[in-house]
């Protein structure tokens, strides 16, 4: 417990699920801190329009910025030797791509980097995008829709785009793209390294693995999934991997409704008292924001239950304990409903998955207002739209 007889939480990664959750524990009167890399929160998806200055944000407990290097069961070490001790820990660091990814330590260090990448994305003769799951076709739509003349190019390993979703919205995506001159090879391959810096265009040739030759001189965007930021664990929780460096969090359970399944309630497998949110856990659902958003309310109520059961078996001994026994929320993987998956192909087109049903058109698009979706997600972290 820390000094005011509050529990001390520890909420690392101040994103979709870590701003709300710190949010969500300040007010429930738990001693919180926020630590994080980077001084600002991003809307990943639409970056230059979202970064927010931390005086924008809701008081959230302590802010610290600085890097996780390493969680142990009741401290955290940053890289640069600070240790932050703790009662309960929550894992809200997501994922990471390479697309859009910097390195600013700065909200205007970020935004020099926004503009960097458009500058050279304006310059390059073509456009080369890599991969072709929504996250690639969504990018290479808005580039074939606000430059129309400039040559766009879709290097996709599969055969069909997009495949998590149904082959009816791989049809529709491709049949759009090509008709807006983007030129699709799928069961391809660029000959390139991913590591190479992604707003640069390569000096030499761009060639695929089939031999045919893109633009020289083409900026080369990589749109080739995520990896969990998990690495924080490994030093002295790796047995709470698996195999994917996703987070274990579904062995603490709470039964369903008439017993029918169980649900998490995303603790760390053999950890209690750590938790696991967003992208960086294994519940087998969608890795989406607004899901993560969700969390946030589910893992605050849990953290709170625990540290009363704690602070009331720290008054009456094991009777105290037993007397008050946490009552645990459980997380209904995507929030119990079906699957919404929407793609935006440009401004006046998207394709939608909504349960069973696949279809595509402007009404889209107008769903999946970028506008809109950044007011949301500045509700989720307590920010006027």
């Amino acid at each position: 417990m820390g000094v005011s007889g509050k529990a001390k939480v520890l909420v690392i990664g101040a994103g979709f699920a870590g701003v709300p959750l710190a949010i969500e524990l300040t007010s429930k009167g738990l001693d919180v801190t926020l630590v994080d890399s980077k001084p600002y929160f991003e809307v990943v998806f639409a970056n230059a329009r979202t970064l927010v200055e931390p005086a924008d944000l809701k008081p959230h407990g302590v802010f610290v910025q600085g890097h996780v290097k390493e969680l142990h069961p009741i401290h955290a070490l940053l890289d640069d030797g600070r240790r932050l001790d703790f009662d309960f820990a929550a894992v809200c660091t997501g994922s990471s791509q390479q697309f859009g990814k910097g390195g600013a330590a700065t909200i205007e260090e970020r935004r020099a980097e926004l503009k960097a990448q458009h500058d050279a994305l304006v310059a390059a003769p073509a456009v080369v995008v890599v991969g072709g799951g929504p996250l690639g076709v969504e990018l290479v739509g808005e580039v074939a829709t606000d430059m129309p003349s400039k040559p766009t190019f879709l290097v996709h390993s599969g055969d069909r785009l997009m495949p998590s979703l149904p082959p009816r919205a791989s049809r529709l995506a491709l049949s759009w793209l090509k008709g807006h001159g983007c030129k699709v090879l799928l069961n391809n391959r660029l000959q390139l390294d991913p590591a190479s810096d992604p707003a640069s265009a390569p000096a030499g040739p761009l060639v695929t693995a089939k031999g045919e030759e893109l633009p020289r001189g083409a900026l080369v965007l990589w749109a080739t999934g995520t990896r969990p930021a998990t690495g924080l664990m490994k030093p002295a929780l790796a047995e709470a991997l698996d195999s994917d460096g996703l987070i274990k969090a579904t062995n603490q359970y709470r039964a369903a409704p008439r017993g029918a399944q169980v649900e998490p309630t995303l603790q760390v497998v053999g950890h209690p008292t750590l938790f696991a949110l967003g992208d960086a856990n294994n519940v087998k659902e969608e890795k989406l924001a607004y899901l993560a958003q969700a969390q946030a309310p589910v893992v605050a109520g849990n953290i709170a239950a625990l540290a009363a059961a704690k602070e009331a078996a720290a008054a009456g001994g094991a009777a105290g304990q037993a007397a008050h026994p946490p009552k645990l929320s459980a997380w209904r993987p995507g929030m119990g409903l079906p699957t919404i998956m929407i793609v935006s192909l440009g401004r006046s087109y998207g394709v939608a998955h909504l349960a069973y049903f696949t279809f595509g058109g402007w009404l889209v698009s107008k769903i999946k207002d970028i506008n809109t979706f950044i007011s949301k997600s500045r509700h989720g972290v307590c920010l006027a739209p």
